[in-house]
């Protein structure tokens, strides 16, 4: 790569990992500063565990089709519309102390997760080949990997002693900042022959059912686990999951294919990713508590990951030379040992 050339790919690669920590760094870091957020918004533990819960889910649900549709108008385009969805939603959670636009600033920065992940991997895909994508991977990695450590450490600090509304704000310029470094970046859209229908009605009714029993999960415990309304969302989980098992059976290319369910590794990366994502959730449940409870700053309580951090950025490397040497079999028997002994001290505390 001449020098010529250097400096805009390096402007790419930089404005990828800034897009990746718009999600990663800033918007996971409510799952540290909710409590603050709570006191802002006056509002119950209950809508707070539901505003963490949303942008996963709208990142879940969404990811898949917003793919689809950036094979269809380009990934680059797609990046721009991530980034200013992720502008608007952190605006949302800024201006106001109304509840409502908590929950949808919460969901449009899910909406935005579900936008940028996919896209701005497609985008280092088109921009660049070889070593060269392999190096900018190994950056938007790191991005990703210290963002979800340094969320709740970063976030704390700058939530005791600038407000949580900063982190926000700074989220909106680093958004702003990721757009102008792509500017002039020119846009690839793959050209394919012959492509299946995406399965939007799936989806549709998927987001329904899964939607249905988030709500029952964080909301029942308030609501009563017997009331009408823990009943009504129980009845609505019950009715779209079988509605959705007879539709996806019927659909010939269907949103989740239950063959593979049959596929022993695909049930196995499952798991593994169960597990990594459980010790996710414990992490969001003790900064709820170490705040509530005990007394911790959100500061202090960010600190406590900080190792988590260190470790898991240093494990990007060492876990690729160790998949080298022993295979990723292992390593995927190996890894998901970790997550569930640091689970069980945890607990222990």
């Amino acid at each position: 790569m001449n020098n010529t050339q250097s400096s805009p790919r390096s402007n790419i690669i930089i404005a990828i990992m800034l897009s990746a920590l718009t999600y990663w760094l800033f918007a996971q870091s409510f799952i540290n500063i909710g409590p603050l957020v709570g006191q802002t918004y006056q509002t119950s533990p209950a809508v707070l565990n539901l505003s963490i819960s949303l942008t996963s889910f709208a990142t879940g649900i969404f990811m898949v089709a917003s793919g689809d549709i950036a094979d269809k108008i380009g990934q680059l385009r797609m990046t721009y519309m991530g980034l200013i969805i992720s502008m608007f939603a952190s605006l949302l959670l800024i201006i106001s102390d109304i509840t409502a636009l908590l929950i949808i600033g919460r969901i449009l920065q899910g909406l935005s997760a579900a936008i940028l992940l996919p896209s701005t991997v497609g985008v280092l895909n088109n921009q660049f080949k070889g070593d060269h994508l392999r190096r900018a991977i190994s950056y938007l990695m790191i991005s990703t990997v210290g963002g979800i450590g340094l969320a709740g450490v970063i976030g704390g600090l700058i939530a005791t002693n600038f407000g949580w509304q900063t982190n926000f704000i700074i989220s909106i310029v680093i958004a702003f900042i990721a757009i102008l470094l792509l500017k002039g970046t020119p846009e690839k859209v793959s050209q394919h022959s012959h492509r299946h229908p995406f399965d939007y009605k799936g989806m549709s009714i998927f987001a329904v059912m899964i939607g249905s029993f988030t709500l029952l999960l964080t909301q029942g415990f308030e609501q009563g686990w017997f009331s009408t309304f823990s009943f009504i969302c129980l009845s609505i989980f019950i009715i779209t999951t079988l509605i959705f098992i007879i539709i996806e059976r019927r659909h010939e290319v269907p949103f989740i294919d239950f063959s593979v369910l049959r596929n022993r590794p695909f049930i196995g990366a499952f798991l593994n990713n169960f597990v990594l994502n459980s010790g996710l959730g414990v992490t969001v449940v003790f900064f709820i508590y170490a705040q509530t409870h005990l007394g911790l700053s959100a500061a202090q309580s960010g600190l406590v990951t900080l190792p988590y951090a260190i470790v898991a950025v240093a494990m990007i490397r060492l876990g690729e030379k160790a998949t080298l040497r022993f295979g990723g079999k292992l390593m995927l028997i190996i890894g998901p040992l970790f997550p569930v002994i640091g689970i069980t001290i945890i607990s222990m505390t």
